[in-house]
């Protein structure tokens, strides 16, 4: 089964713009991100886990460190990227933040770069723009956690598959590579998996064909995870249990009645739930691109939709251990992991009905309906941006513990 072009998206790719124009608007884009993290500015919250990943890379610079401490050390790829930043830079809260402020940055211009390969420049702008306006995205890019590491590395690992299926020589690489960076983020957070799980699955039920080379590059970063493991951890892989056990202590009592609140709260509001957001209009933006998806029997963006809805309702309907039902804790961050794929099903509509709208009545009205969707969306996360700068003022009222930073 291949993927088919409809009339609107050639008529996208006829009209698309110049190169040089599209890297402009992705630098203002890029800017706009920034300023916008910069006005959220948090910084570390040292009383959350934060503060323990800084330990955990302060430990990584003395030689002192151990997975085996606590199963948050279980991931320990991001805490090694805050200790190189403490190395080159030295230690403090600019330099803590540091690589989670780059793969923010990262994240805007994958977003775009696989957009336009996908679907056209202006679907890569839209999806490039909708993640600077995104609260879940942008409030996390000051903080020193995981997640954002996590949507990089999915983002990167989404890229280079879309190189992949393109064909060519380096084809059977990409798919190999694409596999192997999906698998990374394990290394990251034991609970990615719920990443890895549906980009795994989604191969196989639209792109069979890549399947086994796909499977082989995955299989091959989680088994280095699992021997690395073994040899830091002195032989010790039954503590990979204690990740679930301990995460599924922080709610005890969590039911399916509360999780499908917080699901409700999340796609709408009201602002009630520590950590939960309305995501807004995006959302529903996203789901009108998955219904385009399989109306005009697109491979490509039924791939991105599966991932992106897979892993959303997971997070409310998923079981946090193996061992027994249990609910994960769910928290807009989570979603960081999928924020590329979220972005661009609602950027592809954004673009989609530009481009239809240019069609019927011209660049003027096209121009319209795209600025006043673009506020509408703001508008809907207007409730969630109120909260994160009550947050971000918040956390910044915690003082640094004494001698933090040595």
């Amino acid at each position: 089964m291949r993927a088919t072009r409809s009339k609107p998206k050639q008529a996208m790719r006829n009209r698309s713009i110049s190169d040089k124009y599209a890297y402009a608007c992705l630098l203002a884009i890029i800017i706009a991100g920034l300023s916008i993290a910069a006005y959220f500015y948090s910084g570390p919250y040292y009383q959350f886990d934060d503060g323990q990943y800084i330990v955990y890379a302060r430990q990584i610079i003395a030689g002192n460190f151990s997975m085996t401490q606590d199963p948050h050390a279980f991931g320990y790829l991001m805490p090694s990227l805050v200790a190189a930043s403490f190395v080159a830079f030295g230690a403090g809260p600019l330099t803590a933040i540091l690589p989670s402020l780059v793969e923010y940055v990262i994240i805007i211009i994958l977003a775009f770069l696989i957009g336009r390969e996908l679907f056209s420049k202006e679907a890569g702008l839209a999806a490039s723009f909708l993640i600077i306006i995104t609260p879940t995205i942008f409030g996390y890019a000051t903080r020193v956690l995981p997640d954002m590491l996590i949507g990089m590395l999915a983002g990167v690992a989404l890229y280079v598959f879309v190189i992949g299926i393109k064909g060519g020589k380096k084809s059977t690489a990409a798919i190999l590579a694409s596999g192997f960076i999906f698998g990374m983020i394990i290394f990251v957070k034991i609970g990615g998996a719920m990443v890895i799980l549906p980009a795994l699955i989604g191969v196989v039920l639209f792109y069979r064909e890549h399947a086994a080379r796909f499977t082989a590059g995955m299989a091959a970063s989680l088994v280095l995870y699992f021997a690395s493991f073994y040899v830091l951890s002195g032989g010790q892989l039954s503590l990979l249990s204690e990740y679930s056990s301990t995460q599924a202590a922080l709610v005890p009592h969590g039911t399916l009645l509360i999780n499908f609140i917080t699901m409700l709260d999340m796609v709408a509001g009201p602002v009630e739930i520590y950590q939960v957001y309305p995501i807004g209009l995006t959302l529903l933006l996203a789901f009108v691109g998955t219904y385009l998806a399989f109306k005009r029997r697109d491979l490509r963006l039924q791939y991105i939709a599966f991932i992106f809805w897979f892993v959303f309702f997971y997070l409310f309907y998923g079981t946090e251990s193996l061992a027994q039902y249990t609910f994960i804790t769910a928290v807009n961050r989570y979603l960081i992991a999928v924020s590329i794929p979220m972005a661009l099903l609602a950027g592809y509509v954004l673009a989609d009905v530009y481009s239809t709208c240019g069609m019927i009545g011209g660049k003027r009205l096209a121009v319209f309906v795209l600025i006043v969707l673009i506020l509408l969306t703001i508008v809907s996360n207007v409730p969630a941006y109120a909260d994160l700068y009550s947050f971000k003022a918040y956390i910044l009222g915690m003082p640094v513990p004494p001698n933090f930073y040595g």
